[in-house]
């Protein structure tokens, strides 16, 4: 079931897969630079089909999972969830809402699990 762990827990999941499948340095990546690529592309493709699709909560929901079991997560997908409604482009999403979520979450890059 790895596409259901990647899904609830995808930070985890993927944040060691370079280094340990492809045997890559760790690239040290934090959740906040993850977002800031993800809203420049999410931005790009809203409403590219017409008719508003694909809508805000369509691109975004690949991400919702991001802080799973991290301080202030609860919250955060509380705040998502009422932002849909009124926010139009991931940025104004995200700069509403990741107020929720500690700057230490956001800024530290994905630690190897220990094993056993």
């Amino acid at each position: 079931m790895l596409g259901r762990a990647t899904f609830y827990n995808p930070w985890q999941t993927l944040g060691l897969v370079e280094s340990l499948v492809y045997g890559d340095a760790p690239s040290g990546i934090t959740r906040r630079k993850v977002l800031e690529e993800f809203q420049v592309y999410g931005d790009s493709v809203l409403g590219i089909h017409g008719n508003n699709r694909p809508n805000i909560r369509d691109v975004f929901k690949p991400v919702l999972n991001l802080f799973h079991s991290e301080p202030g997560n609860a919250i955060w997908k509380r705040n998502v969830d009422a932002a849909f409604h009124e926010c139009r482009t991931v940025k104004s999403l995200l700069e509403e809402t990741l107020v929720a979520i500690p700057d230490w979450v956001l800024d530290s890059p994905v630690v190897k699990p220990i094993p056993g």
